[in-house]
């Protein structure tokens, strides 16, 4: 596989360890948007005429700046179609001191509720901690954000697993192995940069390069047509004939 494109991704190292010229992968970016109110995609703009089904999971989660919990800056959702599978992540942006005492932002990306609980037990207090896994407003609310409670973030991960049907109409129109929707700006990326959200985390290089290039394949030869043969026909093919299984009779008397 060759790939063309203006901006490099985790990936695109392997090429070097590729004989092959094919497929070829133009990676070539365009954003499309979708509206505030029915979450329906439109192309180009939110007065377009195309309109597809429901594309990405949407939490009603809080996901400006918060500068009023304390180690975080930001919470942003999204949503990566990769070669017809779908990977929620939650991107955190962790306020950090930096050399001379200045705050610094750093960007860690979830994959799973798991990784979350991790993320909470290294860079968060007890109390944040014991907050974010309760349920009950007044509890969660005295350290934490009740729009990012455990079970909110959990269901963000189960719903967005179920809406990959909901990609078919972009992947038939723009032929491209990765779309990544972003929940706050209320867009979706066609061949988006997937090293942007630490996807090494899911697939490391060789991983998504094959993926991408077996996906590509089967766009540029989705398969020809087999045709119906009889089974005799079928046997002559393979060098079979009627004494193949039995004995040919001797014509010694």
């Amino acid at each position: 596989m060759r790939i063309v494109s203006k901006f490099r991704d985790y990936y695109d190292g392997v090429q070097a360890h590729d004989a092959e010229r094919e497929p070829l992968y133009r990676r070539t970016q365009k954003e499309i948007y979708y509206t505030r109110y029915n979450f329906y995609l439109k192309r180009g703009n939110v007065t377009g005429e195309t309109v597809y089904p429901l594309q990405v999971p949407l939490l009603p989660l809080k996901q400006q700046f918060w500068y009023g919990l304390s180690g975080l800056n930001f919470l942003e959702s999204h949503t990566i179609v990769f070669c017809g599978k779908i990977y929620p992540v939650l991107q955190f942006g962790l306020l950090r001191n930096g050399p001379r005492g200045e705050k610094q932002i750093t960007t860690v990306c979830c994959y799973s509720t798991e990784e979350v609980d991790i993320l909470l037990q290294s860079s968060f207090s007890e109390k944040q901690q014991w907050s974010y896994r309760q349920d009950d407003y007044k509890k969660v609310t005295q350290h934490w954000v009740y729009e990012w409670r455990r079970d909110a973030l959990a269901a963000f991960f189960v719903l967005g697993t179920e809406q990959v049907a909901g990609y078919a109409a972009l992947f038939d129109e723009y032929k491209a192995p990765v779309f990544i929707g972003n929940n706050r700006n209320k867009t979706v990326t066609v061949n988006g940069c997937l090293k942007d959200l630490e996807f090494y985390q899911v697939l490391d290089s060789y991983q998504a390069y094959q993926e991408i290039s077996m996906w590509m394949g089967n766009q540029a030869d989705p398969g020809k047509v087999i045709p119906k043969i009889s089974d005799e026909v079928l046997a002559e093919a393979k060098g079979f004939d009627k004494w193949s299984f039995r004995k040919e009779p001797s014509r010694l008397r």
